[in-house]
């Protein structure tokens, strides 16, 4: 059997009641479709999180350096 963990939320009205629409339509449990989507997005936070990290150790330049470098640039085209 998988691990599993029980997690107690609150959600807005709309949003329970747009969870219970979408699980029927789906002939889904609202557990099921729930955990489908904290899934879903916990993976891409995890993924977003990865990137930003990669992009923190790469050689990017600074937003500061590059507004410098495109305002240099636009002054001498000017």
């Amino acid at each position: 059997m998988p691990d599993i963990a029980v997690l107690t939320v609150r959600l807005s009205r709309e949003t329970k009641d747009a969870l219970e629409r979408i699980a029927g339509d789906a002939h889904r449990s609202k557990s099921f479709v729930a955990a489908v989507a904290v899934e879903s997005y916990v993976k891409r936070q995890i993924w977003w999180r990865e990137k930003i990290d990669a992009a923190r150790q790469s050689d990017l330049v600074p937003e500061d350096e590059m507004d410098a470098f495109f305002a240099a640039r636009s002054d001498a085209a000017s």
